[in-house]
């Protein structure tokens, strides 16, 4: 063998190896891209989740005022199984300051114990608060009597714990949304 077949096999050698170094870095610099594209639509779509969950709850918290004030629980029980039609609603409900669930839009949940982390969470505060768990985020905000509630509640004070009122909205669906995301892009 000549000097010069020596020579070419060590250049289409060398040749291939620089063509695989430079496939091996463009491949990572794209599945780098891929991954951060897919983070971004995942963190998208679990935004739009929130949003809508805060949009429903609040929807749930204005409609029920009235009637939750004025005791008309018949129309409040109508209010809950109504809203419970919409897409990912799971339940919605109230809790009592004991703990227990006392209205729901599942009848099969009443006097269920509610999840005893996310309810003292909720009770230090009557702001509108979100909880991951599992598949489903749970929101919830805590309702606190003013001296108008005492007409009802006679053997409690103003600012003591009404109750909390929670939806649990089902992110199924989103974190199969997500695996799809996922194994599109990567294809």
């Amino acid at each position: 063998m000549g000097i010069q077949n020596k020579v070419s096999g060590i250049l289409i050698l060398l040749l291939i190896l620089i063509m695989g170094a430079i496939l091996f870095v463009a491949y990572n610099q794209v599945s780098g891209l891929v991954n951060s594209q897919v983070d971004s639509e995942i963190e998208l779509l679990e935004e739009a989740a929130s949003e809508q969950a805060t949009t429903i709850f609040h929807g749930y918290e204005i409609g029920s005022r009235s009637s939750i004030e004025m005791g008309e629980m018949d129309d409040f029980a109508a209010l809950l199984v109504e809203l419970s039609r919409i897409n990912n609603v799971n339940e919605l409900g109230i809790v009592s300051p004991k703990g227990k669930v006392n209205f729901s839009s599942d009848d099969t949940a009443l006097g269920r114990t509610f999840d005893r982390d996310i309810f003292n969470f909720a009770t230090r505060t009557n702001a509108m608060q979100q909880h991951e768990l599992g598949n489903e985020l749970i929101v919830t905000k805590a309702s606190i009597l003013e001296e108008d509630c005492l007409m009802c509640h006679a053997d409690a004070q103003p600012g003591d714990l009404a109750g909390v009122m929670f939806l649990r909205y089902d992110l199924s669906a989103l974190r199969g949304l997500h695996e799809d995301i996922r194994s599109e892009m990567m294809e």
